[in-house]
């Protein structure tokens, strides 16, 4: 007997956008779904396990086997593919960080080699647009899940912080507070 659980959440909502998901496209509902997996249920799982021998009868580095498919996971597990078509990645299930730069180590080396229109993806419309043009500055994530701030797949948010006497006030500081001034005269 095979059993499948299917959904399909074609509203999806994040930091109070309606971002929708990208396979509502795709798939009328969630009969739908699951019709499409049980139609390529068979196919499927071989092609993933042909990928799992080859990666592992490959003379590559142990190590580099485990990265190309244990960083897999992490995409379907943590990743979001908007209906617009953004794709982004939540820093992990207990951190609601969208597209840290921190993370992108273990992420870029599969994510440039196998989807290489993903990291397009999100340099095109996650930091090139969040990139402050007098500075340079990109933002460590690409929102957070709860900001109060809207549109925070695509605009950096600000994180409330202490600054020491030396950090107080250098230029980026200065840039980033003309950037959000001039997103608020723009957004009102």
């Amino acid at each position: 007997m095979t059993l499948i659980f299917s959904w399909h959440l074609p509203f999806r909502v994040h930091a109070r956008e309606m971002v929708g998901n990208a396979y509502a496209r795709r798939f009328d509902n969630a009969s739908h779904v699951a019709r499409h997996t049980l139609d390529r249920e068979k196919p499927m799982l071989e092609k993933i396990l042909a990928w799992n021998k080859g990666v592992y009868d490959s003379a590559l580095p142990v190590f580099l086997q485990h990265l190309l498919l244990n960083s897999l996971a992490t995409f379907v597990k943590t990743g979001l593919w908007t209906a617009d078509g953004r794709w982004r990645q939540y820093e992990s299930f207990s951190c609601n960080d969208m597209e840290p730069v921190h993370l992108h180590g273990y992420r870029s080396i599969p994510l440039s080699f196998l989807f290489p229109d993903l990291t397009e993806n999100i340099l095109d419309t996650g930091f090139a647009v969040t990139q402050l043009p007098c500075s340079g500055y990109v933002p460590e994530t690409l929102g957070e899940g709860l900001v109060l701030l809207p549109h925070t797949l695509t605009r950096p948010h600000v994180r409330t912080r202490t600054f020491t006497r030396a950090q107080s006030w250098t230029p980026t500081h200065a840039c980033m507070s003309t950037y959000m001034k001039a997103q608020q005269r723009s957004a009102a």
